[in-house]
């Protein structure tokens, strides 16, 4: 327990100072949410709304922290559809496997 709680202080924004570089992000960017995260409050993302106002937000029903693995061909959907919003002449196969 005392490792997860360690992490996620790593991984604390404003701790880190991150969040203040949040809002100089000028790219396209999607947040997946799992709706049925155990571990972070939905506060936290209305902070990242608040954060990254041009993010597109995906809520992924049955899925938890970590949505690749609860619900991976919905994250690779949310990818190609980010690709193909940054360069609509890119060619995204999402059934085609990396490397």
């Amino acid at each position: 327990a005392l490792r997860l709680q360690d992490s996620h202080r790593a991984l604390d924004l404003d701790a880190t100072g991150l969040r203040s570089h949040l809002r100089t992000i000028r790219r396209p960017v999607t947040v997946l949410w799992g709706l049925d995260d155990p571990l972070l409050p939905s506060s936290t993302l209305d902070r990242l709304r608040d954060d990254v106002p041009q993010a597109r937000i995906e809520r992924l029903p049955h899925a938890g922290h970590l949505p690749m693995w609860d619900r991976p061909d919905a994250v690779a959907d949310s990818v190609v559809r980010l690709v193909r919003e940054v360069d609509p002449t890119q060619e995204v196969d999402p059934t085609q496997k990396a490397g």
